[in-house]
């Protein structure tokens, strides 16, 4: 742990002490603070209460960050969708005088993500149903929660797809340059078919095993919903697809079979009709990813050779998008 973080720590426990307690019925009791690993932009910290309260405190640099987590937990608790409560947070708390941190502080769930155990068919149908169920919450425009967009969204998956395929390059010696020409010139058909959706999804935006906890209770928690917004349901659905089932086709069957299940006829045809689009776009995010993952590490490391594998199996499907898929 280096000087900032022993310092933060030290701060933290003293606010502890002296605020937050009281904050939340526990004056004078003892508790523990201790850090995790967890969190990339904040700091992030179990605080156990005697051995009646298990919470999560976060210390978050930036306001807009910590205004958009509770927002985005408050809107998705509104909807019934299980995510940890916000027990109590404040503002701009200058726990550390060179480090302004916003507190937020949250139950901490009882249960395993699915990173954290072997995942079986159970869960696939499980959590294909609990994404068909939260996509199910539909608006006419997309966006951020409080941000209903009429337009754009053709131009704003084309740039997060230009910044990948950048990416991808920059740490891909074997990038085909004339591949990823064709590639984005493919998508770039679809244009008139994404300008037409007209029903957008409540999407996780980053549902990597990491964020799906269940409980001992076998229930379904979102982890990380800061960045929830309305898209069409084909972003959250092959971004699953993609971190459950990889190239297993019996898996694939079962999870589309058990996300497709409760959709409509209206969903079901917009969602047929985009879906080649929306499976490359996640595609090409995975394949950057891939390639940052294989640059910063060497043959023989741990996951080189599964993932140099996946980047083979993504190449192989955008290549086949560009030569057998319809295109617009």
């Amino acid at each position: 742990m280096n000087l900032l973080h022993t310092l933060l720590h030290k701060r933290l426990d003293r606010f502890v002490e002296k605020k937050l307690l009281s904050e939340l019925g526990c004056r004078g009791k003892r508790f523990s603070l201790s850090p995790t690993p967890l969190g990339v932009h904040n700091y992030v910290f179990y605080l156990d209460i005697d051995t009646t309260h298990a919470l999560v405190l976060k210390g978050i640099p930036k306001k807009k960050r910590f205004e958009r987590i509770q927002a985005c937990s408050a809107y998705l608790l509104e909807r019934g969708i299980n995510v940890p409560k916000i027990l109590w947070a404040e503002e701009d708390s200058r726990v550390v005088k060179v480090l302004p941190l916003h507190i937020v502080c949250e139950e901490r769930l009882r249960g395993r993500t699915l990173q954290e155990q072997n995942v079986t068919d159970e869960h696939v149908v499980a959590v294909a149903r609990f994404f068909s169920a939260l996509h199910g919450n539909t608006r006419h425009g997309w966006g951020k929660i409080h941000e209903e967009k009429q337009k754009g969204l053709s131009e704003f998956l084309f740039n997060k797809t230009a910044e990948r395929m950048k990416t991808w390059k920059k740490h891909d010696p074997q990038f085909s340059h004339r591949a990823g020409e064709e590639l984005f010139g493919w998508m770039r058909t679809w244009e008139p078919e994404i300008d037409r959706i007209s029903i957008f999804s409540l999407s996780h935006c980053d549902p990597n095993p990491g964020n799906i906890l269940l409980t001992g209770q076998d229930r379904i928690f979102l982890l990380d919903t800061g960045h929830i917004r309305y898209l069409p349901r084909g972003v959250d659905f092959y971004t699953l697809e993609v971190h459950l089932c990889a190239d297993n086709q019996e898996r694939i069957g079962i999870f589309e079979e058990a996300y497709c299940e409760g959709m409509d006829q209206g969903a079901r045809s917009e969602f047929n009709r985009t879906k080649h689009f929306f499976k490359v776009f996640v595609v090409v995010n995975f394949a950057a990813t891939l390639a940052v993952r294989l640059s910063r590490s060497l043959p023989g490391a741990p996951f080189y050779d599964e993932c140099s594998r996946y980047l083979q199996t993504a190449k192989q499907i955008l290549s086949q998008a560009v030569k057998e898929m319809p295109g617009c």
